[in-house]
């Protein structure tokens, strides 16, 4: 145990040291990340990841769900409002541009990114950045021992690790692997129950 503390005076850096000299993507995982990074992220001035788990659909609805994303990211200036009125041309010039990176393997869900992709294609946002969505897959259903699934997977937590910012659901595996990867300080969903959005959320 001394050598450990020796070699790890922080200990809130284990993991991402660790999994940083261990796990490394194969060749096709590194492949997917990459095209997928440079398709859409890696000219973003800011890239946002979004991780949403659910684990009981009846306690945890779309919309409390949705909300709560909302209300955190939102209420914590990570993501600007829309406006409800259109933007005159001259405020379009010079705009900067926000990636947000969507990944919801783990809740299995799409409709989370279509909401929050529409909710910026129909309306412009306050600050006048332009609002990219991307989801990179959505599986509808967890397949446990399928390899291509789990490399889907893997190549979902590593892009959510080269985030700016990250949003995860709690008690998720998937997202705490992301922020240790990324050494990342997330903002942490609370779990909702009983069909309500929690306050914070």
């Amino acid at each position: 145990m001394f050598e450990l503390n020796k070699l790890f005076p922080d200990k809130e850096t284990v993991f991402h040291h660790l999994g940083r000299c261990l796990f490394h993507p194969s060749n096709q995982v590194w492949g997917k990340i990459t095209r997928f990074y440079n398709a859409y992220l890696a000219k973003a001035n800011e890239k946002i990841g979004i991780q949403v788990r659910v684990f009981n659909a009846k306690t945890s609805p779309f919309q409390s769900v949705k909300d709560q994303i909302l209300g955190c990211a939102l209420r914590e200036k990570l993501l600007p409002d829309t406006e409800k009125q259109d933007v005159a041309p001259s405020k379009l010039e010079n705009q900067t541009s926000k990636a947000v990176l969507n990944l919801l393997i783990t809740s299995l869900y799409p409709e989370y990114y279509e909401s929050i992709r529409n909710m910026y294609l129909e309306e412009s946002a306050e600050t006048g950045e332009v609002i990219s969505v991307y989801q990179p897959s959505h599986e509808v259903k967890q397949i446990f021992g399928n390899k291509m699934h789990n490399m889907k997977a893997w190549a979902e937590m590593y892009l959510l690790s080269l985030s700016d910012v990250l949003i995860t659901s709690s008690w998720s595996t998937f997202g705490y692997v992301a922020q240790g990867l990324g050494a990342l300080k997330p903002w942490i969903l609370y779990k909702p129950e009983d069909q309500n959005t929690p306050d914070p959320p």
